[in-house]
């Protein structure tokens, strides 16, 4: 974990990157620029993309499912003492099986979009600050 927490936080100081899991959002979760985002949808809906998905592997996937998402509980809450999938460790939670796959990016890329402009606004302004406290000490 240790490794890992290294790792995102120095592709996050290089640039703009996307992170699926891994605890990102805890990892992160002091940077402003971080959108953390939680994608959900139902088990039937999760079932039935499945199988559209992995087709003949039918009377498994149920199964996996569960598996895959015990396993991610798990890991989650024991690296961050955090409850996987709890609303207050996330800045956006879409349900994809209301929304659609296509819509949940949408938002997504809205939300970033977003959030940059805010950004930018906040180092314009953080700028003139600094530049009136100079003038105000350097007159």
């Amino acid at each position: 974990m240790w490794r890992r927490r290294r790792r995102s936080r120095e592709a996050a100081k290089r640039g703009s990157c996307v992170f699926i899991g891994r605890c990102a959002d805890y990892i992160l979760k002091s940077r402003p620029d971080v959108l953390r985002v939680f994608v959900y949808a139902d088990r039937d809906i999760r079932l039935r993309r499945a199988i559209d998905e992995y087709g003949d592997l039918e009377e498994h996937i149920d199964e996996f499912m569960h598996q895959t998402d015990k396993r991610r509980r798990i890991y989650y809450e024991n690296y961050t003492n955090q409850r996987w999938g709890d609303r207050e460790n996330y800045d956006l939670m879409l349900n994809s099986g209301d929304l659609g796959i296509e819509k949940c990016v949408e938002l997504i890329c809205q939300a970033v979009e977003g959030i940059t402009l805010l950004l930018e606004k906040c180092i314009i302004l953080m700028k003139g600050v600094i530049s009136m406290s100079y003038l105000r000490f350097h007159p």
